[in-house]
């Protein structure tokens, strides 16, 4: 692939065994990488990994940038000299999160550009090493793990439609469907009813989560009223290990938007009140799970008072109209609900895939405004905006399956779930790093013609401010 711009400013370093501890070392250097493997059917093949660098010091007078350009190119000179064909380790971003280290990495070639400019000094680093195909053993690919935090998307079922068998009903509560008109304007609400004298109903679902740390949040509308004489509540649980986290449960007034935590039971993260459309409210939590917990349970309590306070009667019945039962994963970056999706079959998750061989890189272009001076020309400033367009490219290797068809429907199906989010806004991950708001432009696949191996191109776009 073309050479292409990854992170920006970035360190590396190159040791041999037997030579002194740092062959060459660039701190704050701009640099590109070229990726280039071609993975057989058996045995290994060469990866080659080329950085292209820019040694630039503007700053600097004639003076001081000779001296200092000149012995750039000494050092250059030296590793191409004295060290190509050798093997040793190399290492980029050493000491930080994204450091990645390549051992036995056999040094290729080392190339400089002619350069007029005395600031300017252009030059190419290539090393090579063997990738051991079915296995992945033997050299070390740029693996990175990625993952796509979609907005919106929802993990739970049958959202608008109470009356599923997904929807478990407690303490003889009862549904009646599509009775009034949803905040998306079909009739679709659902009257959600407690007529029990004895116990609290419910109704509620039950979803699989990853044992993790990230934090949900469970959203439901609730029609706005003006003189309830009952009201609802609304509860979220994490669940399946220990201690669970919760139940977070809160009654919830369809007058005001005033929430009340029930007494005795534990306080949401996070509680959100909005209205929607003028007649209904769109209420949530959010808790955070611990690492041990694999379910979430999702709750809305037709009538539990009637004074909307934190003492539940059991003996209170009562009705309230329902729709859009949601549970997200959470982007910490907003403080508003996760925008509804509906879901009628399978829910529509976030894409989340431990490390692959991805290869990130990333360019910036600057948005820029005129303005005139003096009325004399019209000159291009800064706005201070501009778009970050990143590219992954993922080397998938075709591990799964007993024949060459089966390994590469598994690769293409992994291409499929990206290409499902095309056009999504969500938060892109990139090392387990801090999430930017990105959105996926594209999901291409770009060499079908490997019986083992397969690659595409992920295309993100994401605003930036300087």
């Amino acid at each position: 692939m073309p050479p292409s711009s990854m992170d920006g400013i970035r360190n590396f370093k190159f040791t041999v065994p037997g030579a002194p501890a740092t062959v060459l070392q660039l701190i704050d250097t701009d640099f590109w990488i070229d990726y280039d493997a071609a993975v057989q059917g058996t045995g290994q093949a060469e990866l080659s990994l080329t950085l292209n660098s820019v040694w630039q010091h503007s700053d600097f007078t004639s003076a001081q940038g000779r001296p200092r350009r000149r012995f750039m190119e000494d050092r250059l000179k030296e590793l191409n000299w004295d060290f190509v064909g050798k093997k040793g380790t190399l290492i980029i971003d050493e000491g930080e999160a994204e450091e990645r280290t390549f051992v036995d990495i056999t040094l290729v070639a080392v190339e400089t550009d002619r350069g007029f400019i005395n600031d300017l000094l252009e030059y190419s680093i290539e090393f090579s090493f063997p990738l051991t195909s079915q296995t992945g053993i033997g050299g070390l690919e740029i693996a990175r793990a990625i993952e796509f935090l979609k907005y919106p998307h929802n993990l739970a079922k049958e959202s608008e439609r109470f009356d599923q068998a997904i929807w478990v009903k407690g303490g003889t509560a009862t549904v009646t469907a599509d009775l009034l008109t949803a905040p998306d304007g079909t009739l679709t609400a659902d009257r959600l009813e407690d007529f029990s004298g004895a116990n609290i109903g419910s109704i509620q679902q039950t979803i699989t989560i990853p044992m993790d740390s990230q934090q949900y949040e469970y959203s439901v509308f609730l029609e706005k009223t003006t003189a309830a004489s009952t009201f609802p509540a609304i509860s979220l649980e994490l669940l399946g290990g220990s201690p669970t986290v919760g139940p977070s449960e809160y009654a919830f007034d369809t007058d005001t938007g005033v929430f009340t935590l029930r007494t005795a039971s534990l306080a949401a993260d996070v509680i959100l009140s909005v209205e929607a459309l003028g007649a209904w409210w769109r209420v949530a939590l959010r808790l955070t799970n611990n690492n041990l917990n694999s379910s979430a349970r999702i709750t809305v309590f037709p009538a539990v008072n009637t004074d909307a306070g934190a003492s539940w009667i059991a003996s209170t019945n009562g009705s309230v109209h329902g729709w859009g039962g949601q549970l997200s994963k959470v982007l910490p970056l907003k403080s508003s609900p996760v925008p509804y999706q509906s879901v009628t079959g399978t829910p529509t998750a976030p894409i989340s895939f431990t490390a692959e061989n991805y290869i990130v890189e990333r360019t910036r272009e600057d948005r820029a405004q005129f303005k005139t001076v003096f009325r004399a020309k019209v000159i291009r400033v800064r706005s201070g905006k501009g778009l970050e367009n990143i590219r992954i490219t993922a080397i998938k290797q075709l591990l799964v399956g007993a024949s060459d068809l089966d390994k590469r429907q598994d690769a293409e199906a992994k291409v499929k779930i990206w290409s499902d989010v095309v056009g999504d806004d969500g938060l892109l991950t990139i090392d387990s790093a801090t999430a930017i708001l990105a959105h996926l432009n594209d999901a291409l696949p770009s060499d079908f013609s490997l019986p083992d191996a397969i690659t595409f191109d992920l295309n993100f776009f994401a605003d930036f401010t300087t």
